[in-house]
């Protein structure tokens, strides 16, 4: 049946109502169209990376982009691939990106050259995590398969990746990965799918002619009622955000100190990102991107965490948080930052000492309540979600024309305009549905 088809027999009070989310979702992203410092892609970011003054985001129109965060400008675009991208890792002086396409591409991330590409599953590849400590690529897709691909003493791009081994335990589309590399015993890894399933395993990792890695299955990790969107791990917990509205802390293994019940950290929407923020910054902000908005969290006390504000960041669902260790003119101390990005197409750059200010807590927009439905139109029953995505977005008109009663100044991001920097050696990433990386409690 043709999509016109499809349209036209849609009840008339569901069109109404799209109408309706469609005109606020334009109002709002008017609205905040100066708020963050937003930089606009050229199409939806699905995974993002910060490297040091530079953002890679993984774009849905089958593209990597590099920007300045500086400047805002592109610095390079990467393109090669026949479907959205979906998440991208490091590893040295190459970036590794994954695609619907079913491909894993490396390419080399200073000259945008090609280095080596691979079929590497029978579906979506839906996330990337690089393990240094084992010279392991690992990779996750809609095909249910968690795959490990040597990256070792590699010399692009005459040898493609070369397949070590595989986990196939999944009974859903894995969404992603993260590592434990700390541990004295073993290296780790945890794999989560769109059901909510978490798993934890010992990698056993063979080197020489007959390499190999595989996974040793160690425990289920209960607590999800849906799918997993995001997981980070480090001392010991894994965090975890999931589309049945929470945020998850989980000590695997088990703590060097007992703990008494983590609280669960409920959100008004699905949750699609968290970010806990490293340690050598001496806060434990755990910052997460549930709906349009970004919520900062305390934990200095695993189990009396304290909220500390929410900030309506976007006109769109926040799909990836990084951190950004920018160095600031005239400053000895660089100053920390958070970038988001959004399924409004924008890229955002935010202080975290005015995230983390209750102040950030906003009231968003009202919009107009939709129009009844004509007489002859049969009842429309809405999803839980789009009820909550109407309520959110009907819940909002008392905010500022800039979006939020504090709203950080703007920043002048233009005054600086350094010529592009080399990629350093170090730092590697996963999806950002799903990016893994080491970090802290």
């Amino acid at each position: 049946m043709a999509a016109d088809e499809v349209r036209h027999q849609d009840p008339p009070a569901l069109v109404v109502l799209t109408r309706v989310l469609l005109q606020a979702r334009r109002k709002k992203a008017d609205k905040l169209k100066h708020i963050g410092q937003p930089i606009r892609l050229g199409s939806l970011p699905l995974a993002l990376v910060v490297r040091d003054d530079d953002v890679w985001a993984a774009e849905n129109s089958a593209v990597l982009t590099r920007t300045s965060l500086e400047t805002g400008a592109t610095l390079a675009t990467f393109k090669g691939h026949k479907g959205p991208v979906t998440c991208l890792a490091f590893h040295g002086d190459v970036v590794i990106t994954g695609s619907w396409d079913q491909t894993i591409r490396v390419w080399d991330a200073n000259t945008q050259r090609l280095l080596s590409t691979k079929k590497a599953h029978s579906d979506f590849v839906k996330c990337l995590l690089v393990i240094p400590s084992l010279k392991i690529l690992a990779s996750g897709g809609s095909d249910k398969i968690i795959r490990f691909w040597d990256i070792s003493d590699h010399n692009w791009p005459s040898s493609p990746l070369k397949l070590l081994g595989s986990i196939s335990a999944h009974t859903r589309p894995i969404s992603c990965l993260a590592a434990d590399e700390n541990s004295f015993a073993c290296t780790r890894l945890f794999t989560a799918d769109s059901l909510g399933a978490i798993k934890a395993w010992r990698l056993d990792r063979q080197y020489g002619v007959s390499a190999n890695c595989k996974g040793i299955f160690e425990a289920d990790l209960p607590g999800h009622t849906t799918g997993v969107n995001d997981m980070w791990h480090g001392a010991g917990m894994l965090w975890t955000a999931s589309t049945d509205g929470t945020v998850q802390l989980h000590a695997y293994p088990l703590p060097l100190r007992p703990l008494n019940s983590v609280p669960v950290l409920a959100h008004p929407a699905p949750v699609k990102c968290l970010l806990p923020l490293p340690a050598a910054m001496g806060e434990s902000y755990v910052l997460s991107g549930a709906g349009d908005a970004i919520r900062t969290y305390d934990f200095s006390s695993l189990e009396e965490p304290e909220f500390l504000s929410e900030f309506d960041a976007h006109a769109n669902d926040v799909t990836s948080l990084a951190y950004w260790h920018r160095s600031v003119p005239g400053k000895r101390q660089p100053e920390a930052w958070i970038v988001s990005a959004s399924m409004d197409g924008t890229v955002r750059r935010w202080r975290l000492a005015e995230l983390v200010s209750p102040k950030a807590k906003t009231q968003g927009y009202r919009i107009p309540t939709p129009p009844p439905p004509m007489p002859a139109a049969p009842a429309v029953v809405l999803t839980a979600e789009e009820e909550r995505e109407l309520e959110d977005l009907m819940d909002s008109e008392d905010s500022s024309s800039e979006g939020s009663g504090g709203s950080p100044e703007p920043e002048d991001f233009g005054s600086r305009r350094p010529s592009p920097p080399p990629v350093s050696s170090n730092g590697s990433s996963a999806e950002a549905l799903a990016a893994p990386a080491a970090i802290v409690a």
